[in-house]
């Protein structure tokens, strides 16, 4: 019997190859007709091939500037809730192991020999752990050397400088103040984690406001196709390679690209890359006023012109340039330097990005009056915080949660002033920072007896914190202070 099958599958096997090559032998005797159409003229095809073939030069070159940014971090639960029997919130609740979060995006040399990068300060904000793929396939660790969320752009460095620079280089500067709609431009990047990866498109607008994407900053308006993953990443010309942009954001329904993505221009980029590796800081204009869209209806009410833009003065901060140049709650400013103000971001953006000590005359109306004042733009009070880090490895790790802190009186109790933080302790990734001030340890606030035992590392296991910090308003400088929860856990 089993040879019987045997046999049978061997013809059976014999009549499909037969069969086979019947049909191979009948699909090669059709040849398709030849056609002598001619889709465009040789001279034509000719700039074209030069066209494609100069795009994918420019694209392999600036390509091995490209890196692959890998971070990792720590979720944390920053802000509570508030239970009117519990004084912490959260209090009595077993505490949850926090989730490790990870995420891509995608930077570019600057400088090869020092291993500097630039790349999205969004990208690698919060982050633990810091890992880049170079251009040649190599992989390597890397810190923050300083980041400015209020134009989300930040440097890091390879932390070990004795990497093979083999097939690596870094970008020349463009100049983005010269950059027109229509201009041809290749974005390079690693969308969805897909690295080395470019598109081609044009320039569809510049000087483009914040748009809710940053605190400061124009930025260039594009149909090349940026997808999560660009961020960081070059925006470089299709003409000469030389990069005129960061790929930022996208502005997208579904998540993916749809014709409109954003990049920060290369030259605020630079200026701020410059100030972070020189000075550890970004200095930010400030005067030290809030305001408030000026809106039509109350033109007749302040005694305005019909039709006048601006933004009405609501709050002024004490000692600030504003105050000492004269400018009043209520007054109405409608010129910045000659120019219209006709909305609140551009007001922001111009002085944000002014260099302390310039001067600026401004345009108002006061009590239906029209004057001109110059104010001297003063430096923020918040820049040295905007570009530092956290975290300190100098920090002496002696209570086993990575602080160094100082008894103080504060509002008349007891409180704990953060002096340092140790980098890659618990309480650096929990969020936490020098000038924080412990209000409250497990429920107990103000509690001198138990802040002395907390500091000196009597305390173990997982902790809960009220925590007050002190914050500036981006868009007038004006500060306040700010309480939440924060959960430590011990390393000893």
């Amino acid at each position: 019997m089993i040879s019987r099958i045997l046999r049978h599958n061997r013809v059976a096997g014999a009549v499909v190859i037969v069969s086979l090559l019947a049909m191979v032998a009948f699909k090669t005797s059709y040849q398709f007709p030849a056609t002598s159409a001619q889709v465009v003229s040789p001279k034509s095809a000719q700039a074209l091939e030069e066209i494609s073939k100069g795009i994918a030069e420019i694209t392999m070159n600036t390509s091995k500037a490209l890196v692959l940014i890998s971070v990792s971090k720590v979720s944390q639960n920053l802000r509570g809730y508030s239970d009117p029997f519990d004084p912490f919130g959260f209090g009595g609740l077993p505490q949850m192991p926090q989730p490790k979060q990870e995420g891509l995006g995608s930077g570019f040399f600057v400088d090869v020999d020092k291993g500097y990068i630039i790349t999205n300060n969004h990208v690698i904000e919060g982050a633990d752990e810091i890992s880049v793929k170079l251009a040649n396939g190599e992989s390597l660790a890397a810190k923050v050397i300083g980041r400015d969320p209020n134009t989300d752009v930040a440097v890091v460095q390879l932390s070990d400088l004795k990497f093979k620079r083999e097939g690596l280089g870094a970008l020349a500067f463009g100049d983005s103040d010269a950059l027109t709609p229509g201009t041809l431009v290749v974005a390079l990047g690693s969308p969805f984690g897909l690295d080395a990866s470019a598109s081609l498109g044009i320039v569809s607008a510049v000087g483009r406001g914040p748009m809710q994407l940053t605190p400061l900053g124009n930025f260039i308006q594009t149909d090349t196709a940026i997808n999560p993953g660009n961020s960081g990443g070059p925006m470089v010309l299709a003409y000469n390679g030389k990069v005129i942009g960061m790929n930022t954001a996208i502005f997208s329904r579904s998540g993916g690209s749809q014709g409109i993505g954003f990049a920060v221009p290369i030259n605020l980029v630079r200026d701020v890359a410059l100030s972070l590796i020189t000075e550890g800081r970004v200095t930010r204009g400030y005067i030290g006023v809030q305001f408030r869209p000026l809106l039509p209806e109350w033109t007749e009410s302040l005694n305005l012109p019909k039709g006048t833009t601006g933004a009405v003065v609501v709050q002024i901060a004490p000692h600030g340039p504003a105050e000492k140049s004269g400018i009043k709650a209520n007054d109405v400013i409608t010129e910045l330097d000659g120019k219209a103000i006709k909305s609140i971001e551009e007001l922001v953006n111009i002085v944000g990005l002014a260099k302390p000590g310039a001067k600026i005359a401004l345009m108002l109306y006061r009590e239906g009056k029209k004057l001109s004042i110059n104010v001297a733009i003063g430096d923020w009070p918040g820049s040295n915080e905007v570009a530092s880090e956290p975290a300190s490895d100098e920090a002496k790790d002696t209570n086993g949660y990575g602080l160094e802190m100082s008894l103080v009186k504060y509002e008349e109790r007891w409180a704990l002033k953060i002096e340092q933080v140790a980098s890659k302790s618990s309480a650096a990734r929990a969020g936490m920072q020098p000038g924080d001030l412990i209000l409250g340890i497990n429920g107990y606030n103000h509690n001198k007896e138990l802040m002395e035992k907390f500091r000196k590392g009597e305390l173990k296991d997982t902790i809960l914190l009220l925590v007050e910090r002190e914050y500036g308003d981006r868009r007038s400088g004006v500060k306040g202070r700010e309480r939440f929860l924060i959960s430590l856990r011990s390393s000893n």
